[in-house]
């Protein structure tokens, strides 16, 4: 069973890296946006602290008053396509299930910071850019985002 895994996980490092250098020589499609886009990720699953830094990245543009917005895929959500949860006034989506746990729960630790979700986060960024106008988009859970071209990375790992 070692030896199996062992070449199943060799595998998989060549397809990312195949994949890593598709996006670094252009053969695979980059999104770029005039807007810097700051990406909070991790290198491990879960329960490194993602959600918490977004809050606290929010809260450092907001004493700076730097208009942003913060963009999810909105993991289990059921709902398709681009979702405003929050938007400068007030929070429009209340429920969990339609638009996923963590934007939600942002909406009663950021109030006036729109918050959009969208699997396909290329398309939640353009909206959301088209939209509100931010200086800076915070994208919560973006460092394997290959596509979307990023102006800074914070990878959270757990310690």
């Amino acid at each position: 069973m070692g030896t199996f895994l062992h070449i199943v996980s060799l595998f998989y490092l060549g397809l990312s890296r195949l994949r890593l250098l598709g996006y670094r020589f252009r053969f695979l499609k980059k999104f770029i946006f005039d807007t810097p886009v700051v990406s909070i990720g991790n290198i491990a699953v879960g329960g490194t602290g993602k959600t918490p830094m977004v809050i606290y990245f929010s809260q450092l543009l907001t004493k700076q008053n730097i208009k942003h917005a913060i963009v999810s895929r909105g993991y289990k959500k059921t709902a398709l396509g681009t979702i405003v949860v929050q938007d400068y006034n007030k929070r429009v989506v209340n429920d969990p299930m339609f638009a996923g746990d963590e934007p939600v729960m942002l909406t009663y630790k950021l109030t006036n910071i729109p918050i959009i979700v969208d699997s396909n986060k290329a398309r939640a960024i353009a909206t959301t850019i088209k939209r509100f106008n931010p200086e800076i988009i915070l994208l919560d859970d973006g460092f394997q985002s290959l596509y979307i071209d990023k102006k800074k990375d914070c990878v959270l790992i757990d310690s």
